[in-house]
């Protein structure tokens, strides 16, 4: 996560590079997506070193080049598994055109398209992805136990950790309870359980921001600083 490369103005619009508190140098992009490009890392990294042992690649490529190729890849993997739920989610309301078009227009007339294929290894594509997945689950909130909710307590600040933004979400989670409450169709333990869930990942999240910011703040807040810094 750190960023040391004192010519980057976009990181240090000052011309010379500034440390956090504790003595790190990170930029405020999200980083808890790391995970999930795990694997796609691992395969790029190990298979270059395999077919490179068997002499199978030009000096024209290094292991960078390969990384990013599988990166790459688990981008379009990304996108095309939101799609498939965006487009498997609208078929539960709506006739098979209609959901083909809706999903056809969220790739073309969104920045999903270039996205998908312009940008290696983002943390876009992955939020994408979990906040359909936060929708499709909150679809079922009228039928679902307090496990339940404590669960998609858990997978929500997942969602938080991978993406700050995407907390915004919880305005649209908000929204369906608070309907099904008022019909009293759920219970307000029921909030009790999500916020259970939610809590533990935030900590961690501010954990961590701590460690890189040594403030417990959001990363991606730190643009807004009027200072033109986050520390």
């Amino acid at each position: 996560v750190n960023n040391i490369d004192p010519s980057n103005s976009f990181f240090f619009p000052a011309g010379k590079i500034g440390i956090s508190k504790t003595y790190n140098l990170p930029d405020y992009h999200n980083h808890g997506g790391v995970l999930f490009w795990a694997p796609a890392y691992l395969y790029g990294k190990f298979s270059y070193l395999i077919i490179n042992q068997l002499g199978l690649i030009g000096a024209k490529y290094n292991i960078v080049d390969a990384i990013k190729c599988a990166l790459s890849f688990s981008t379009v993997f990304f996108a095309f598994l939101t799609l498939l739920l965006s487009y498997s989610f609208c078929r539960i309301f709506f006739s098979r055109w209609t959901s083909f078009w809706s999903t056809l227009a969220i790739f073309f007339g969104t920045p999903f398209f270039v996205v998908t294929l312009l940008e290696t290894g983002n943390a876009n594509m992955l939020a994408s992805l979990l906040s359909v997945i936060v929708i499709w689950f909150c679809s079922y909130m009228i039928n679902m136990k307090k496990a339940d909710f404590l669960l998609l307590g858990l997978f929500f600040s997942l969602c938080i950790i991978v993406k700050s933004e995407l907390s915004f979400q919880v305005v649209f989670i908000l929204f369906i309870f608070f309907n099904l409450l008022i019909s009293k169709q759920v219970k307000w333990i029921s909030a009790g359980y999500f916020l259970a869930g939610v809590i533990p990942g935030i900590v961690l999240r501010l954990v961590n921001d701590f460690i890189k910011y040594g403030t417990l703040h959001a990363g991606e807040l730190g643009m807004f600083n009027i200072k033109n810094w986050y520390f």
